[in-house]
């Protein structure tokens, strides 16, 4: 039930009872003036029958008489203060009934508030339920990718391992076509051999030459027709390799083209390398014909030995057909060299293939890379998203202020009551609300340690190094408990708390500056945590570093209202970190109770600062707040700290930035 509301209807419930009361008093007195009255006036009738025989009652009757008129006169008056008094009260009960009134609207009004809220949290939850469902898909497409990647490393690696069998199915190649170039040099030897033969065999028997050059024209024609189809098979099989290799290449989508334009250009250099075949194929036919006319022409020569006419005549149709034996044999050289000229435009091309298919395999890993990049900045956004909002709230924030005042008014109610038997009982119940507190921020519970110090400047202190705040109970200096010690012992204990805080977020936020993304376990770490300077136990640091590895990236909110709050906080931490174990603030704290120069300048470090004025929040809500129990309104304003050196509430006079070692002693 909202507070203005609560208030409003203790006044309707005050005002009623005064009323019922008031009404019962005026009833009660009236009965008594009536009850008097009435024996007045019996007692006047009895004096007036007596009168008539006793003349001396008579004046005591009369005496009655005005005592009760007076009497009667009282009463009357008392019925009318009492009627003034219900109408007055009447009054205030309308005044409260319209005050409960406008708190009904105005909680109708902070429900519809509410519903809208809800209502936007409702829709929150809808975004992030959406958005979790986006990050599995995220995910899934993840997994999807890897997989797609191996598939795509496994084939680029097959289509390398065929590449380079095509590489060396090339070089057989051109090795075989060394040998048909070797084949032919030798072809060309025995062709010349046998024109030598041809102008000896003019000097000696003809028969013996025809049959010579025949013999070597076989030959030759035999070697030709080897190479012919040992080039043949060879290309063959580079084709085979070939067209494996493209349709292996093909397999990858991005190289699809250019395997496609490389296979086109082998078939194109295995349509002309068939050509310059068939062409071999016909000056081998014209080779056979050839030596056939050289056979026949020997024949003749046998049949006519005897006339040497016509031994000149075939030898001059033998030397014709020796000279078109040796143009079909530079036609076949041709031939061959077209053939080698399209092996070596079908390796270029090869090669070419090759080139392409590496470009595919470069390319296909650079979209790899990229998307391991893509799936990496999809788990570190999956992993903000699911990330913890930090701070949850600081003890800076209105609403745990009024909380924690809310609690202490209640804790204050039971010691007026006599609730506790001890001052430890009241200091432990106030650490105890503090913790309660601290779930609100996120922090981790401190321990209390209760001390008894007479005459001590000192109210409290937190250790850190323990996870503990000491408190002096000596503050409670009396058998009872008075306001102003209570709220001493409350604003330590708030101060004290605030460098718990302090101590917190300062670790958080350091691990925050340090961890890592893993791209590997797709999660956040910090490395080499043994290396790290500990100012809070082992266990306060390992949860510290647990809420570091799942806060979000940006801290923001969905209206984007948290970046300056949290500009803010980062600014504030950074003077924590800076003023934390220097030698000035050692010495400053050495040094407090010196001089009130000494305590100005202790005032005056970033952690205690900030925890003063925290002070003036509490203090502030305080004055402010009308939660039942709230006696502290005047104590809070009474007991505002003021700096001892001006005595004001203004730091930067010229003491503020003096040396440390020029501050008088």
């Amino acid at each position: 039930m909202p507070k203005k509301l609560q208030k409003s209807e203790n006044i309707a419930e005050k005002a009623k009872q005064a009323r019922i009361e008031a009404e019962n008093i005026a009833k009660k007195k009236a009965s008594e003036a009536k009850q008097k009255a009435h024996e007045a006036a019996t007692l006047a009738k009895t004096d007036r029958t007596e009168a008539n025989t006793k003349s001396a009652l008579l004046i005591k009757a009369r005496e009655a008489s005005k005592k009760a008129a007076a009497e009667k006169a009282l009463a009357e008056n008392a019925l009318k203060n009492a009627q003034n008094k219900i109408a007055e009260d009447q009054t205030k009960a309308n005044a409260a009934h319209k005050l409960i009134e406008k708190d009904r609207l105005a909680v109708k009004k902070a429900k519809e508030e509410q519903q809208a809220k809800n209502d936007a949290a409702n829709k929150a939850i809808a975004a992030q339920i959406d958005a979790n469902n986006k990050a599995i898909e995220a995910k899934n497409a993840l997994a999807k990718a890897d997989q797609e990647h191996a598939q795509l490393i496994a084939k680029l690696s097959a289509d390398k391992v065929a590449a380079d069998k095509a590489l060396r199915n090339i070089n057989a190649d051109k090795k075989a076509i060394q040998n048909a170039q070797k084949a032919r040099s030798e072809a060309e030897k025995a062709l010349a051999k046998a024109v030598s033969d041809r102008d000896k065999a003019k000097k000696k028997s003809i028969k013996e030459a025809a049959d010579k050059a025949a013999k070597n024209a076989r030959k030759a024609r035999e070697a030709a027709q080897k190479a012919i189809n040992d080039a043949k098979s060879k290309l063959a099989t580079h084709k085979s390799a070939e067209q494996i290799a493209a349709e292996k290449v093909k397999a990858d989508r991005e190289a699809a083209t250019k395997a496609q334009i490389a296979k086109s250009a082998a078939d194109m250099a295995a349509t002309k390398a068939q050509v310059a075949k068939n062409e071999a194929e016909k000056i081998a036919i014209s080779a056979q014909q050839a030596q056939a006319a050289a056979e026949k022409i020997a024949s003749d020569a046998k049949s006519h030995l005897h006339s040497d006419e016509q031994a000149d005549k075939k030898a001059r149709l033998l030397v014709e057909a020796d000279k078109k034996a040796a143009k079909k044999a530079e036609e076949a050289k041709k031939a061959k060299e077209i053939a080698e000229e399209t092996a070596k435009d079908a390796a270029e091309k090869a090669k070419d293939a090759k080139d392409a298919a590496e470009t595919a395999a470069i390319a296909a890993e650079e979209r790899a890379q990229a998307a391991e990049k893509v799936a990496e900045k999809a788990a570190k956004a999956a992993a903000d998203l699911k990330g913890i909002l930090w701070p949850k709230s600081t003890m800076t924030d209105d609403h745990v202020v009024e909380a924690f005042v809310n609690k202490v008014c209640g804790c204050w109610i039971r010691v007026k009551s006599g609730g506790y038997n001890s001052k430890d009982a009241i200091v432990n119940d106030l650490a105890k609300i503090l913790n309660e507190i601290f779930d609100m921020c996120g922090i981790p519970h401190i321990g209390t340690k209760i001390y008894y110090k007479p005459s001590s400047t000192s109210h409290g202190l937190f250790e850190a190094l323990e996870w503990k705040m000491s408190i002096n109970a000596e503050i409670f200096n009396g058998k009872s408990i008075s306001k102003h010690d209570f709220y001493e012992v409350v604003e330590t204990i708030y101060h004290e708390g605030r460098h718990a805080e302090q101590s917190w977020l300062l670790c958080v936020q350091n691990l925050f500056e340090k961890r890592k993304w893993n791209k590997n376990k797709k999660q956040y770490e910090v490395l080499n945590t043994y290396l790290i300077i500990r100012y809070e136990p082992e266990r306060i640091f390992n949860m510290a570093l647990g809420t570091a590895l799942k806060r979000k990236e940006i801290p923001v909110d969905s209206a984007g209202n948290m970046s300056k709050y949290y500009t803010n906080l980062l600014k504030l931490i950074e003077k924590w970190r800076k003023s934390r174990s220097t030698g000035d603030t050692r010495c400053i704290y050495s040094n407090i109770g010196k001089s009130d120069h000494w305590y100005h300048r202790y005032q005056l470090i970033p952690q205690e600062l900030d925890a003063f004025l925290i002070q003036e929040n509490l203090r502030n809500e305080f004055i402010r707040s009308t939660v039942h129990g709230n006696d502290f309104k005047e104590t809070a304003d009474k007991l505002r700290h003021i700096c001892r050196h001006c005595g004001g509430k203004n730091h930067n006079h010229l003491m503020s930035n003096i040396p440390v070692n020029k501050i008088p002693r």
